[in-house]
């Protein structure tokens, strides 16, 4: 008899190993579940961010273009014609010569209108 209570504890303690080894299996099988999704919502933290940097960089680029177009025209004001932007004075300039303005203005007060761009 005592060797049957002595097997039947060798085998209870091989059944306490073997639930304690599947017990560790699915824990590392959930670990790596967990790790997966860690990596991933990682990765798309990562990309967030280099978008959002992305998105500054090319923020500042356009103001820095912008501040250096400020200082190039600096004190004028800009006109759209038909020849593309233009300064203020000269696209009057243009628009005073094409539209007969001077000539019609000689042509009612002669050379009593000086301003008349002679």
């Amino acid at each position: 008899m005592p060797e049957r209570d002595e097997d039947r504890f060798l085998d209870d303690i091989a059944q306490a190993e073997a639930e304690q080894e599947a017990a560790m299996a699915e824990d590392a099988g959930d670990a790596r579940d967990d790790i997966e999704t860690l990596r991933a919502e990682r990765d798309a933290l990562q990309d967030k961010f280099m978008r959002a940097l992305a998105d500054a960089e090319n923020a500042r680029k356009r103001a820095q273009k912008d501040r250096m177009e400020a200082e190039n025209y600096a004190g004028t004001r800009l006109v759209i014609t038909r020849a593309g932007p233009k300064k203020q004075a000269v696209a009057y300039k243009f628009y005073r010569k094409g539209c007969g303005r001077d000539a019609r203005v000689r042509q009612l007060w002669g050379q009593a209108a000086p301003f008349a761009g002679g």
